[in-house]
């Protein structure tokens, strides 16, 4: 037929399409670009391999058995979208061939989704749009997504967003931003009734790595690479995620907002926050921040209130148990601690005057990796009821300081005896510092008043894209947290 010089032959196995013939693809590329394994051979009696788990998209070509495969290939660490047509005639009898071909490919994920994509056109270093067109939109079209596009206009329009979102449309929202915009479509649906239950289960959130903070897509995809972002983003699994809820007096009324990141308070909120200006400068501008803090010996008193789960070694055993399947109970919105203007309950410990008065890093979070290059929480769970707390003091020697901030890209500084280290459920932490211009509380990299803060779990309230069910590899995963 007039298609077959430029068909292969496949046949369908278990683990993808094993291609023999000779072969060009309609993008040009040859025979050994065409394989996802393989010698690389030129040779047309050579076979190769599509894995499903590579392919994206498939569709008859015509009337009989040939298909058109769509699917991802490698290069370092981002991808190129190909295509190429398929004879498998012999590989299946009385079979929608290209359905058998994505329920494979797909597994338990929703093949060709309803996403909303929410861009923040201002994030990062202003180039999402440019990041959308050119390396996540080829993606969600050779995978026919099904695609709503629409960007920020103004400051508060995610919280709007998520807030008026029409739950029945979309499957995804796809934010192509940093973390901002994934905090604020959370708590714009967290204003929505039944504090957005509904919404929650109904729609996944996730973050198409667009701007300068990404640990969404790096605890999530484990990337940030927005291209392969959006693939990973296709073949995941819906999952139900804890996320935290902050508590601060605002006017003499309680306010409560979601977190899904993490809250500082300290020289890690300071460097972030307070270095806003030097945006421009990249993730180096928080370095340099964080640097001047521990030279000085800067400390940041307060009172702190913690409902402990483990602690210390206690965490390793927290990790394998949860990783092995335990999982918590049914999540809700609701929140079960007391109000701020109330005693905090009596199973709530008060950290010692030593340690609260000479603060230096108060660190609390949800996910494991706040960038690339930070591990800053690496027995972070996505549904064990539980937050990650990390706590150092002033006093500590500065070369034993600098020597923690070395082991953060491979989680190893939770092990030092510097840092406290613990699983908690809720706690609350009032600032001893009085200066907002110079000092700040950051939530999920967001500037919030320097006043009294309570944060507890809310289990499982908020579904999200996990590979595997999981968030990624960090050194607890990888090495039983030696």
């Amino acid at each position: 037929m007039l298609l077959s010089s430029f068909v292969r032959h496949g046949t369908i196995r278990e683990d993808g399409i094993s291609l023999t013939g000779p072969s060009s693809s309609n993008n040009g590329a040859s025979a050994s670009e065409l394989c996802c394994s393989g010698s690389g051979s030129s040779d047309p009696a050579t076979k190769y391999l599509i894995e499903y788990s590579d392919i994206i998209w498939c569709e008859s070509a015509n009337d009989n058995t040939v298909v058109k495969v769509f699917y991802i290939e490698r290069v370092g660490k981002t991808l190129e979208v190909k295509n190429m047509l398929v004879d498998v005639s012999y590989a299946a009898e009385n079979h929608d061939i290209a359905s058998l071909i994505l329920k494979k490919a797909y597994k338990g994920s929703i093949v060709a989704p309803s996403v909303l994509i929410v861009l923040n056109s201002f994030g990062g270093k202003g180039k999402a749009r440019e990041i959308y067109k050119s390396s996540i939109l080829p993606v969600l079209q050779a995978a026919h997504v099904n695609v709503t596009y629409q960007e920020t206009t103004h400051q508060g329009h995610a919280v709007e967003i998520g807030r008026d979102i029409d739950e029945s449309k979309y499957d995804v929202i796809a934010c192509c931003s940093g973390d901002g915009v994934p905090h604020e479509i959370m708590n714009g649906m967290f204003e929505r009734e039944g504090s957005g239950e509904s919404a929650f289960d109904k729609i996944a959130i996730t973050q198409l790595p667009c701007g300068s903070g990404n640990a969404l897509s790096l605890s999530t995809h484990g990337t940030n690479d927005a291209a392969m972002a959006a693939f990973r983003m296709l073949k995941a699994e819906r999952t139900k995620m804890d996320v935290m809820a902050v508590t601060q007096m605002e006017n003499d009324v309680e306010q409560t907002r979601i977190s899904f990141v993490s809250q500082a308070y300290g020289s890690i909120a300071d460097a972030d926050i307070g270095t806003e200006s030097l945006r421009w400068m990249g993730p180096i501008r928080f370095e340099i921040g964080v640097a001047h803090k521990l030279i000085t010996k800067a400390k940041y008193p307060c009172d702190l209130w913690v409902h402990y789960g483990c602690e210390g070694h206690e965490v390793k055993s927290h990790f394998e148990r949860h990783q092995k399947g335990q999982m918590t109970a049914e999540g809700s919105t609701k929140q079960i601690y007391p109000k701020l203007t109330e005693e905090p309950p009596a199973e709530w410990e008060k950290m010692q005057p030593e340690i609260s008065d000479n603060v230096n890093i108060f660190y609390v979070g949800k996910m494991p990796y706040m960038s690339d290059q930070a591990q800053f929480f690496p027995a972070a769970l996505p549904q064990d009821g539980m937050m990650d707390m990390l706590v150092t003091n002033a006093k500590a020697p500065l070369l034993h300081m600098i020597g923690l901030f070395t082991k953060i890209d491979r989680g190893a500084h939770v092990h030092s005896n510097e840092v406290i280290h613990a699983k908690v459920l809720g706690y609350r932490l009032v600032p001893k510092v009085d200066d907002d211009r110079k000092h700040y509380i950051s939530v999920d990299g967001e500037n919030f008043p320097l006043s009294p803060i309570q944060v507890e779990v809310v289990p499982r309230a908020v579904t999200v894209l996990l590979q595997g069910g999981s968030y990624v590899d960090t050194c607890f995963t990888d090495s039983g947290s030696d």
